[in-house]
């Protein structure tokens, strides 16, 4: 498992774009369309867990329920990138679980956001080729120079 960063995501989770005020909620649309198929596929993947835990994204009017738009909040920040990493931990999570023939129960909305995140350890950076380095030459000069004087040592027990 990568070790996940918990720095940021308090204030992701609160720098969303929907409107708590219930007589009028909104969110993006394709964003609307995203979190219900997630919602239906972690129905899918955790079936009674994930309804027992978070319930149905629909109540009985055909409305949207408040954890349903609360977890449509705290998602709303993220990218095709974000659900890629998302996805991938979950069902990771899931097949590791199966694996060990351990239970698990749905992650919440705050661990889904931090699947999101890159890990701390990833290739954010490229690896430092040592081969187009350029050389120290008074390192250099400095290793040959002691080399030599270890190789003299060496030689000297000899005599």
């Amino acid at each position: 498992m990568n070790p996940i960063d918990l720095n940021n995501i308090s204030k992701k989770l609160h720098s969303n774009e929907w409107q708590e005020n219930k007589n009028q909620w909104t969110c993006d649309p394709r964003h609307l369309n995203i979190m219900v198929r997630l919602w239906a596929r972690m129905t899918q993947l955790y079936q009674h867990k994930w309804v027992s835990t978070e319930g149905d994204h629909l109540n009985e009017k055909d409305e949207y329920t408040d954890n349903f738009k609360r977890w449509c909040g705290e998602l709303s920040h993220f990218t095709d990138k974000h659900w890629q990493r998302s996805y991938k931990r979950i069902e990771g999570d899931i097949k590791e679980a199966a694996r060990m023939g351990d239970d698990i129960w749905p992650p919440s909305s705050v661990a889904v956001v931090a699947y999101a995140e890159p890990p701390i350890c990833s290739q954010m950076y490229k690896a430092f080729d040592r081969s187009t380095a350029l050389e120290d030459i008074t390192a250099k000069e400095k290793r040959l120079e002691l080399g030599m004087s270890e190789c003299d040592k060496l030689l000297k027990l000899f005599d």
